[in-house]
């Protein structure tokens, strides 16, 4: 026994250093100052085959603890850099920034451990291989993680990995990013399958994988082959790598900080751009957004500036800040401001439903307010020419449904600014680079990226790197960008890969466990009534907080998952046969409305009065179960 928990603890350590050095990493033992090469990123292909091999032999409570053990240990690889930026720079002490840094791996690795669980339990229940179920459960955890917890942190997968290659790349122009991890679980499941199978059933499988590896490799070199005539815009990037304790402090390096910036933006006029970019943040003064003048002459070329702005309310107290990027025309005139619309949780914003609750606790926390909307800005560049540009700040640009909806609300040019300093030298820069390539790639739009410290680049439509500035240089690149714009398949369907995988799951699981042939044989009217009323409620849940009103408003994400898990506790609790099995479920559903009621009293009267609907129904249908003998 002592042998198998040995090999098994190997072959998970295996899966999580082949994942985690498939990923953008500074490696200066044995590559120096420059990244590992593009090629570990085929690493994931075969990544997960250690694990999925571990999990093939496991129970559901062996599968869940092997997976959270490979997946921390896999992000801890790739996010190590979070402890440069809370001990170096964030100034927190060696131990709590180690704690902070490993709990943020463990936090995600829980998310794919429940869903390789589940994928366990249903080879299980069906008997079925776990290989049939691994590459939808993969998908399904990390497009969970795009949304969850507080907003998400869809942060160093393994679709990233492979979209380091760049025939591999283009895939996601027709299936996103969450296309990529379903095609590395794929690969990963045919693997390990073709070890496993017998002689014929291996050739099935060896053919199933050459197929797939190289139609998706040929779709890739074609594409990158097209190349269209269009016309281009003269971009510069500036980046005058300001050092992040100045940047914490700017308010006493005002003049210098503004002389560095000056420098670059008149040499940028000498090489004729036609739109200059800062920065975030690369204005050091606060802006008042009734007064939003930038007190900067910058006519001749149309500019984008990051700056930090704030607001008084009627009373003439403070009341937020934003992460404000201003558009100005070739006049120098203020035509639109931008303001982040996906805020870092605990440290821009306190999520919901905290807010109230923190606010009274420590005033003013997470004082910062998120932007409104997506809608690209038509920004003149001389008296006949204009583009439409849609602008991120700082990570937003990881969440691929925010380039796509500037992509199809008309945006010709892409645009992030960003400071990756507080990261130092580390694989960060580099891991939040390749991000952007992929949202390239996604919404057939190229994408200009100008950093306080590096990596600035501009990146074409393809998502290849035309251009960038290293790490911490100062300086300004300048390069003519062709607005190739196409409409891609992903941009008219969206994520549906990875929502039709949880879906899919969601349908097997429930088939599984709700009796439906013995309601509907034995005539359990009221069971099955309950059954569908709980679905119900979930499903009008997930429709109603995912319609585009509620794209920037994190909340919505929040409150769509803790109705969908409370209805169906309590749709279990209503049809459980056992009163072992009702009792704990109640038990869970009363504590989770009870913290709820609390919470809902600081938040929302309406949100209290639906608890209290919900709770008057789930006490009905539980009474309910209790009286089906049937089900005694």
């Amino acid at each position: 026994m002592k042998d198998n928990f040995l090999k098994s603890l190997g072959l998970c350590l295996l899966s999580a250093l082949l994942l985690g050095v498939s990923e953008p990493l500074l490696m200066p033992a044995l590559f120096g100052s420059h990244p590992a090469p593009e090629f570990f990123g085929l690493l994931a292909l075969v990544g997960y085959v250690p694990l999925f091999s571990v999990l093939l032999k496991s129970n559901i409570k062996q599968v869940f603890f092997s997976t959270f053990f490979t997946l921390t240990a896999q992000y801890t690889i790739v996010l190590f850099w979070i402890y440069i930026a809370l001990h170096v720079y964030g100034h927190i002490a060696p131990l709590p920034a180690s704690a902070i840094t490993l709990l943020l791996p463990m936090i995600l690795a829980l998310m794919g451990a429940v869903f390789f669980s589940l994928a366990r339990f249903l080879s299980l229940h069906y008997k079925k291989s776990f290989l049939l179920y691994a590459p939808l459960a993969l998908c399904a955890a990390e497009y969970f993680r795009n949304y969850y917890l507080f907003g998400g942190f869809p942060w160093g997968h393994a679709g990233y990995s492979i979209a380091r290659v760049p025939e591999f790349l283009q895939l996601a122009s027709l299936v996103g990013i969450y296309g990529l991890v379903f095609f590395v679980g794929l690969v990963n499941a045919l693997v390990l399958a073709i070890f496993r199978a017998t002689q014929r059933k291996r050739q099935k499988f060896a053919l199933a994988l050459l197929l797939l590896l190289c139609s998706v490799y040929i779709f890739g070199a074609l594409q990158l082959r097209i190349n269209h005539f269009a016309p281009s815009v003269r971009v510069a990037l500036l980046q005058g790598n300001i050092e992040q304790e100045i940047k914490s402090n700017a308010r006493l390096y005002v003049h210098e900080i503004l002389k560095i910036y000056d420098d670059l933006h008149k040499e940028a006029l000498a090489k004729e751009a036609q739109i200059i970019v800062w920065p975030e943040s690369g204005y050091p003064l606060l802006v008042d957004q009734k007064r939003p003048d930038l007190e900067l002459k910058l006519s001749g070329a149309a500019s984008i500036v990051g700056a930090t702005t704030y607001r008084f309310n009627d009373e003439n107290k403070f009341s937020y800040y934003q992460n404000s990027a201003f558009l100005l025309n070739y006049q120098s005139e203020v035509v639109a401001r931008y303001d982040k619309s996906h805020l870092v949780p605990f440290g821009e914003y306190v999520p919901w439903p905290m807010a109230n609750i923190v606010d009274k606790v420590v005033p003013g926390m997470g004082a910062f307010r998120p932007g409104k909307d997506f809608i690209p800005v038509n920004l003149a560049l001389n008296h006949s020419k204009s583009i439409d540009v849609g602008t991120t700040i700082c990570y937003e640009g990881i969440f691929p449904e925010i380039s796509r909806a500037y992509a199809n609300n008309g945006a010709k040019l892409l645009v992030n600014i960003t400071n990756d300093a507080w990261y130092g030298e580390s694989s960060a820069p580099l891991q939040h680079l390749l991000m952007y390539q992929l949202r390239a790639v996604e919404s057939g739009r190229p994408y200009v990226r100008a950093t306080n410290s590096g990596i600035s680049a501009f990146i074409d439509d393809h998502g290849r790197i035309q251009k960038s500035l290293g790490l911490f240089e100062r300086g300004l690149i300048v390069a003519d960008i062709p607005l190739n714009t196409r409409t891609t398949i992903y941009m008219i369907i969206g994520d549906i890969v990875p929502i039709l995988c949880a879906l899919l799951l969601t349908i097997i699981f429930l088939w599984a466990v709700i009796p439906l042939r013995s309601m509907l044989k034995k005539r359990q009217w009221k069971s099955l009534a309950l059954v569908i009323f709980f679905l119900s409620v979930g499903v009008a849940a997930y429709i109603y907080f995912s319609r585009d009103i509620f794209l920037i408003d994190e909340s919505a994400r929040t409150k769509k998952l803790f109705i969908i898990i409370l209805s169906f506790v309590m749709m279990f609790g209503s049809i459980a046969k056992s009163a072992r099995s009702r009792a704990i479920l109640l038990s869970v559903a009363t504590l989770v409305i009870f913290l709820s009621v609390l919470l809902a009293v600081f938040e929302s009267l309406y949100f209290l009065l639906g608890l209290i609907v919900g709770v008057l129904i789930y006490l009905m249908a539980f009474r309910m179960s209790l009286d089906e003998k049937t089900l005694q």
